[in-house]
């Protein structure tokens, strides 16, 4: 099992290192290959064995350019994530992990996703595919987090050890939470700027982009300063008001639908109109 293990993570950084080198070279092609070439992988891999990294590692190569794609190119990625995440959920009805509750999607590959504005736009379509902040909590009990420590997770420049941590961005976005660890300026100080601005701009958009009333929006803003260092409130008063967040909503029965930016009016459908904090 450990051999094969091994091989599927040999293919997988095979068609992740072809998708990398296609998103340099043409973009668009790029964001149209993603379910090919997780396809491609996955029919290379020994039969019976753990299929998870494909995709896992197929969808963390697009979280690294992710970030510098067009609106329309993100939700060209986004719909094609979707769709494996809709089959995989649909096969695995009622599975939950025993320590969480946590639906299979969210537990065996969401819980991955590095990328915060990847992750924020996945949990915007569907809010049940956000895996919550357990990780990070389990992270900072294993390691004792403390102010003097916190670099024992960290690389020169700032950013995550990849061999201590699943998704950066959860576990990012735990640090800085009160509710959490009660030493977020620490981390804000010590984090990349670059991945800083990208996890408080994925915060706000997947804090603020239900807000359908001005009243709403006020309050989740007012939230956010609330549970996040001083430090960035300046970067919330930027991102509060861009709206680059995905416009795909999940409609029953397991279909998506593009909906208006924010505050749109009282009369049109939508799923929910404010943030239950708690589920975050």
């Amino acid at each position: 099992m450990m051999v094969a293990h091994e091989e599927n993570k040999s293919i997988a950084k095979k068609y992740a290192a072809e998708l990398e080198e296609l998103f340099k070279k043409d973009p668009d092609a790029a964001v149209r290959s993603v379910n090919k070439l997780r396809i491609l992988a996955g029919n290379e891999i020994a039969e019976g064995s753990e299929y998870r990294i494909i995709p896992i590692t197929i969808y963390n190569t697009v979280g690294k350019f992710y970030p510098y794609l067009s609106r329309e190119n993100k939700d060209l990625c986004l719909t094609q994530i979707l769709d494996f995440l809709d089959k995989t959920d649909s096969g695995m009805p009622g599975w939950r992990d025993e320590k969480y509750g946590l639906s299979y999607v969210q537990r065996m590959y969401t819980w991955y996703i590095k990328e915060p504005l990847l992750l924020a736009d996945i949990a915007l379509a569907c809010r049940d595919y956000w895996p919550g902040l357990h990780q990070g909590e389990e992270v900072i009990d294993m390691y004792k987090l403390e102010p003097s420590n916190i670099e024992l997770l960290l690389t020169k420049t700032g950013t995550f050890r990849q061999d201590l941590i699943d998704s950066d961005f959860i576990v990012g976005f735990s640090l800085l939470r009160s509710d959490c660890w009660k030493h977020g300026d620490v981390y804000a100080s010590k984090a990349n700027p670059k991945f800083l601005d990208r996890m408080v701009k994925a915060t706000c958009y997947m804090i603020l982009a239900p807000a359908r009333t001005d009243e709403i929006f006020a309050k989740d803003v007012k939230w956010l300063k609330e549970h996040l260092p001083k430090k960035i409130h300046k970067r919330i008063d930027k991102y509060k008001s861009e709206k680059d967040w995905t416009r795909i909503e999940f409609r029953e029965p397991k279909h998506y639908v593009v909906i208006s930016p924010h505050l749109v009016s009282s009369g049109d459908n939508v799923l929910s109109t404010e943030v239950d904090y708690s589920t975050l």
